[in-house]
């Protein structure tokens, strides 16, 4: 006779071609939340994806903070540089007052 368990999150199986449209809406969003609501997967388990497949979710928003630093640099407004590296204004307000060095 089969035992009932009563664990609340029981394990997921994925297959590899939800993987597959994890990893190419991240690719575009560049945001694991999003990508996962998007998708309708659990955001945790799609860390796990990108860290198991070598790739540091954190490291892509650093790319974007970069990118916005150097347009800020180059004189465009505030508004708009977040607008093109799709920042939250709010974020790229914080950015302004928190790192003053585009390198980091």
């Amino acid at each position: 006779m089969a035992e009932a368990t009563n664990d609340p999150h029981p394990k997921q199986d994925y297959r590899g071609d939800e993987k597959a449209a994890f990893l190419a809406v991240f690719e575009r969003l560049e945001n694991v939340s999003a990508a996962a609501r998007t998708l309708g997967l659990d955001a945790g388990t799609c860390t796990r994806w990108l860290l198991a497949a070598g790739i540091d979710p954190k490291r892509r928003g650093r790319r974007r903070r970069a990118e916005y630093f150097r347009l800020r640099a180059d004189g465009m407004p505030r508004r708009d540089a977040a607008r093109m590296v799709q920042l939250n204004l709010r974020t790229a307000v914080d950015l302004c007052f928190v790192n003053l060095n585009p390198a980091i």
